[in-house]
């Protein structure tokens, strides 16, 4: 895998975490100034119509957005596996190995820590040549 390939690779994952995690987050986060934004009790019979009526507008949108950035991210991923020259049947192999098996693990962790380095590197002015 090139250097390119690496780092669109680990910044896709990065945003797919992001994405994942922050939702929860951003939406208990943002009260809008409504002092009842919390779970459970009475809150629901406070929601007004109108209120649910723009939830579902929003909803609706932003699972759209993740659907959009979900079918970019299993293209660009499919692509990040082609270019390793790995086909797709042997990178899922490969994958459901690395499940149970620790060795497998620690080995691929070995390999991922020294291209990271070799990404600092690169980026810092060196060569930044796989071996």
């Amino acid at each position: 895998m090139t250097t390119r390939n690496a780092h669109t690779l680990h910044t896709l994952l990065a945003a797919a975490l992001t994405l994942v995690l922050a939702g929860p987050a951003m939406a208990q986060n943002d009260n809008s100034g409504n002092a009842d934004s919390g779970s459970g009790g009475d809150g629901a019979s406070q929601i007004t119509e109108a209120q649910l009526q723009k939830f579902a507008d929003a909803y609706g949108a932003v699972r759209a957005v993740r659907a959009q950035y979900a079918q970019k991210m299993r293209k660009d991923m499919l692509a990040a596996i082609k270019d390793s020259d790995l086909g797709l049947k042997e990178y899922r192999q490969i994958s459901q190995q690395l499940k149970g098996n620790k060795e497998l693990q620690k080995r691929l962790r070995t390999i991922a820590q020294q291209r990271a380095q070799q990404g600092q590197s690169g980026s810092q002015g060196g060569s930044g040549q796989q071996q």
